[in-house]
């Protein structure tokens, strides 16, 4: 069982980890690479770490609003259930559910950069295709069949909104 909040500070680590790798990339005198140095309070220091669900059973990639104000996530009672999305705003105590699939899955998803929509993969019937939903809800469309049933990819939109970036096939 995962915690959003758990997520929420594997992502922080890795961000500040990234950025000490970044530093550690840069070669130094002679070629040399530059010493790795050690994370401190003070990397940590702008972080705010906040539990945003807490339910029984499984989340699962969760995505952060462009404006931090809401998180949408999948999530499901057991392992094998259809997985349905979520939204959790800041001002809200419960998530709201965008979804309700018979079956099927829900794979990565991707807010718009406006936070109006959110894209994701979904298969169903063994068939993957590409879904936009309003980011408040109300009926999911289909936007493009996929040649694979695979959930495994990301997928991310444009700055401007007008197109999606994904993969079809799993590397």
């Amino acid at each position: 069982c995962h915690e959003l909040v758990d997520i929420a500070i594997e992502v922080a680590v890795d961000r500040v980890r990234g950025a000490s790798r970044e530093r550690a990339a840069d070669e130094g005198p002679g070629n040399q690479p530059a010493p790795v140095l050690p994370l401190d309070a003070g990397d940590l220091a702008d972080l705010t770490l906040k539990p945003l669900t807490s339910q029984p059973g499984w989340e699962w990639a969760p995505a952060l609003s462009p404006n931090g104000d809401a998180i949408a996530f999948t999530w499901t009672a057991t392992l094998d259930g259809p997985r349905q999305l979520y939204v959790k705003r800041d001002k809200d105590a419960e998530p709201t559910k965008l979804t309700s699939l018979k079956e099927g899955q829900i794979g990565y998803l991707a807010w718009s950069p406006d936070g109006r929509r959110i894209a994701f993969k979904g298969r169903i019937d063994r068939q993957g295709a590409l879904y936009l939903i309003a980011g408040n809800g109300g009926a999911e469309q289909k936007i493009l069949d996929l040649g694979s049933e695979d959930l495994s990819t990301s997928i991310d939109w444009s700055p401007d909104g007008n197109l999606l970036a994904f993969s079809d096939r799993p590397p």
